[in-house]
């Protein structure tokens, strides 16, 4: 399933730039490895942005699944890797801006921000990263009833990912560029 916005011939003149300049960079061979992927993500208790889908064989009787109004809980959380290792999962709650979080622990830390394309998340291997969690989460059209349960399950989630995952991931950027470039900006396949 897609889930980019559409891109304007703007937003893929400004990928195709950003690509070409990293993969243009004296220090490409170590850059990636210094780059810390940050995003963060809504968790729903009835699963992935609150509806589930499953394939079934057609002639047993569909599976019967809880639905509670307006998902009945969620959990906001922010995450971060690179090829060193991940950040500790943090949960946000309502009082916290997510902005200044992340500008106050890159400040704390002497982290440089990366300027990055707008409507790029084909770029950024923290959302394959993000979907490898939510595999793991809601395996097997799984529902969870509290927002407890919820948070322990992402934090299992988080710890179970195995540090070569996270290297695969950061070794994929050169690709990702590479293919930014070659389809003149637009989406790729990641």
């Amino acid at each position: 399933m897609d889930n980019m916005l559409p891109l304007t011939a703007v937003d893929m003149a400004a990928r195709k730039s950003w690509a070409k300049g990293m993969l243009l960079r004296t220090d490409v061979g170590s850059i990636w490895d210094s780059i810390i992927f940050s995003d963060e993500k809504k968790w729903n208790l009835d699963g992935p942005d609150g509806f589930q889908h499953y394939w079934r064989d057609l002639r047993q009787p569909a599976r019967q699944t809880k639905r509670r109004q307006a998902g009945g809980g969620s959990v906001m959380v922010w995450a971060a890797f690179s090829a060193r290792g991940k950040s500790p999962l943090v949960v946000l709650n309502g009082r916290q801006n997510l902005e200044d979080y992340v500008r106050d622990f890159f400040n704390e830390e002497g982290i440089q921000m990366l300027d990055w394309p707008s409507k790029s998340p084909d770029l950024s291997p923290i959302e394959n990263l993000l979907s490898i969690m939510s595999r793991q989460v809601y395996y097997n059209g799984k529902q969870l009833e509290r927002v407890s349960d919820l948070e322990t399950a992402l934090f299992d989630a988080w710890d179970a990912i195995p540090h070569d995952t996270l290297v695969s991931l950061v070794r994929s950027m050169p690709r990702r560029c590479v293919e930014v470039v070659e389809k003149e900006g637009n989406k790729t396949h990641y």
